[in-house]
């Protein structure tokens, strides 16, 4: 029971932030549009009050144009302090109190309007009428604009402006302003419609809006999580790892085992080196994920930079009978992280040794690339990889089916390799075909004194 009673209290603060939400969207919109609201209100009221003072007297005319200018500096002070209020001059901004505040002075406004069609309305004088009822309409539609955000506050409007309208048209009994009583009405229905139909779409915006930012700041957090659950994760199995590691090298230097006894050491070694290097990895990888990947950028010789890495590669590529060849670079030079580079070139010129053919070669070269620049490329002659694969190439943990073969891999080393030369401010790529090879190739800016 209790926990379907907190279920129910979080679904009730969300649906709570929720109305909270619209409701300040919702005020938002309406006092931004109240302004030129306001001037095109007292544009025409100026109009009206010039032209039908000839037809209906002026005591009318003075009382409506009295009420008009108080209603109307009682919403532009209301608009000041509103504004005042938005920018943190006042203690606490209450968007439901705002919103009831409008609705008041909407309320006295559309009641100023309305009484318009009593106290300016000719009485058989069919061009005033006509000119009365278009004024009315046009501010109507106007409205529509600027109160779409809310519909109640809206259909009040058109129904205080427009009603007495109708009403004294119809009174006429005359044919064309009958006519035009019956358009008002209709007209006033429409209106009433669409404003219902303009706030539910605002309404809808907004809560998709809110639905994407929840969306996203769940995202960020749980990525957040992952990434320091990595991280803590990583650091505390490399300690015993290393334990392992190190015992299984003394038992290993060790006169006291057999043969045998030896190669289970050995299956203990390869197999805890291999967790090591996920484990390293996948800090790696949550160090790129978390923005905490410290890079010193400066100008490294990718020619330089080959050469520091054949000892680290000769064992292997001698098992695997690969040759090597690192003279096609020339005076290639990137602006990038020294040791970063050197462990994206040591990934893709392992990758490009373990996934060739027995007796194969691997060269490194340069490409062409964007606007002149150049690539840094190492070649293979393997297998290559299926086009329908590509795309899957640098998704962490998939290894495209080779994690059934006998290569040892995590499928997370390319995603690695691929952020940090991203993160270096370049772009890494891959061109294969299948059955002939691969080239895999890392565009970084130019190092100094080098050209593009």
């Amino acid at each position: 029971m209790p926990s379907r009673l907190g279920a129910a209290q979080r679904m009730k603060v969300a649906d709570d932030g929720k109305s909270a939400a619209i409701i300040a969207e919702q005020v938002r919109l309406l006092y931004e549009g109240v302004q030129s609201s306001m001037l095109s209100s007292a544009i025409l009221a100026g109009i009206l009050v010039f032209l039908q003072s000839d037809v209906v007297g002026l005591y009318p005319v003075i009382t409506w144009a009295a009420l008009f200018v108080a209603t109307l500096i009682g919403r532009m002070i209301l608009l000041r302090s509103y504004r005042r209020a938005l920018h943190g001059m006042a203690p606490i901004f209450d968007s439901a109190r705002w919103l009831l505040r409008f609705r008041v002075g909407l309320v006295l406004a559309s009641i100023v309007w309305g009484l318009a069609s009593i106290l300016l309305f000719p009485n058989q004088n069919l061009a005033h009428q006509t000119f009365l009822a278009f004024t009315l309409a046009g501010l109507s539609a106007g409205a529509i604009a600027t109160l779409a955000a809310d519909h109640i506050a809206a259909s009040f409007f058109l129904l205080m402006v427009l009603s007495p309208l109708a009403f004294r048209l119809l009174s006429e009994g005359q044919g064309i302003p009958l006519a035009m009583g019956v358009m008002v009405i209709l007209y006033c229905g429409l209106l009433v419609a669409n404003a219902k139909r303009f706030c539910r779409d605002i309404i809808e915006r907004k809560l998709a809006e809110l639905a994407l930012d929840t969306a996203r700041l769940q995202a960020e957090s749980a990525n957040r999580a992952k990434s320091v659950f990595l991280s803590s994760m990583s650091h505390e199995l490399r300690t015993p790892l290393n334990a392992i590691l190190g015992f299984a090298q003394l038992l290993d230097t060790g006169d006291s085992l057999n043969d045998e006894q030896h190669d289970f050491v050995n299956e203990i070694m390869q197999a805890g080196q291999h967790l090591l290097a996920l484990v390293n990895e996948v800090l790696d990888l949550s160090k790129i994920e978390s923005g905490k990947l410290d890079l010193l950028i400066e100008t490294v010789v990718c020619a330089d930079l080959a050469e520091h890495c054949m000892p680290l590669l000769r064992p292997l590529a001698t098992k695997f009978a690969i040759n090597i060849n690192i003279n096609g670079l020339g005076n290639l030079a990137f602006r990038a992280d020294r040791i970063r580079l050197k462990q994206v070139m040591l990934n893709l010129l392992t990758n490009a040794i373990k996934y060739n053919r027995p007796g194969g070669l691997v060269w490194l070269h340069v490409m062409a690339g964007r606007g002149g620049r150049k690539r840094l490329a190492i070649s293979d002659t393997g297998l290559g990889i299926a086009t329908d694969k590509l795309p899957m190439l640098f998704q962490p943990f998939n290894r495209l089916g080779a994690e059934a073969g006998t290569i040892e891999g995590t499928g997370i080393g390319l995603v690695i390799c691929q952020r940090i030369v991203e993160m270096m401010g370049g772009e890494m790529g891959v061109e294969s075909q299948l059955g002939k090879g691969s080239t895999f190739w890392i565009e970084l800016p130019p190092g100094e004194g080098t050209a593009e």
